[in-house]
């Protein structure tokens, strides 16, 4: 979830479920952006989901539901919801205003097709960018295709920061993707989970080798690890407390 209450009064939330046959993309072929892969539409049948809440969807094995919604948090109603085709899943949110572009303010998710939960593999990943309009609600950009899904996404210094296995990427804004500006890889890491940052220092979350602190140095355009932590841990999130210090959460599996 993205919070932009303090802007426009409105949340934006992605939700992505696996094994089911999603019923909401089962409209007319003119309203469908196949082109985009996704339906936007603004209706919501409150009774439709009741339903849905109290039965679940229909089931349906190595098929699934994923969409981005635009919801009021004053008025506690859906604004706007932009429902993924071809069986793409959206997996990270994060709200960006990008150097290059300042007086606008973007959505970026990292999405996933035909993703197989056992072994972990899918057939494409992309960086999905929506624009916020004036009226809160998402107009699609572009779509960037990633060698590995994203699973970590944050704004960092007027770019997009990206984790994906154990490549930090830092992206800008171009006009038909998003362009390359810096990539690190760090050692020791399997899967970076989890973004945070203060100033040029960051805090990376890493699925099997707990958090690194990490600190970017803009001249060379690099990202430098300069500390670790000393126990294995499946760390799911970070926050800093101050800038030397950071609180996380971890799994055991």
């Amino acid at each position: 979830m993205v919070d932009n209450s303090e802007d426009s009064g409105l949340v934006y939330i992605c939700e992505s479920e696996f094994n089911i046959q999603s019923p909401f993309i089962e409209i007319d072929d003119d309203e469908v952006d196949t082109k985009n892969g996704e339906i936007v539409t603004s209706e919501y049948d409150q009774e439709l989901h009741a339903y849905y809440q109290q039965f679940g969807y229909p089931y349906k094995l190595g098929s699934g539901g994923s969409c981005l919604q635009v919801i009021g948090f004053k008025s506690r109603e859906i604004v706007q919801t932009i429902e993924l085709l071809n069986n793409e899943a959206i997996f990270r949110i994060t709200k960006v205003v990008f150097e290059s572009n300042p007086d606008h303010s973007y959505i970026v998710v990292s999405t996933a097709v035909n993703l197989k939960m056992e072994s972990n593999t899918s057939d494409e990943t992309y960086l999905r960018v929506y624009k916020i309009e004036e009226d809160g609600s998402l107009s699609f950009v572009h779509k960037t295709k990633t060698q590995y899904l994203c699973l970590a996404v944050a704004e960092f210094q007027g770019h997009l920061l990206c984790g994906m296995k154990d490549v930090l990427t830092m992206y800008d804004l171009g006009i038909k993707q998003l362009l390359k500006k810096s990539v690190t890889k760090i050692d020791g890491f399997n899967e970076i989970v989890d973004i945070k940052s203060q100033g040029f220092r960051l805090s990376l979350s890493d699925n099997r080798n707990s958090v690194k602190f990490v600190v970017y140095k803009p001249l060379e355009k690099l990202f430098i690890p300069f500390i670790d932590d000393t126990v294995q841990r499946y760390t799911t999130s970070t926050v800093f407390l101050d800038y030397r210090t950071v609180l996380g959460g971890d799994r055991f599996v």
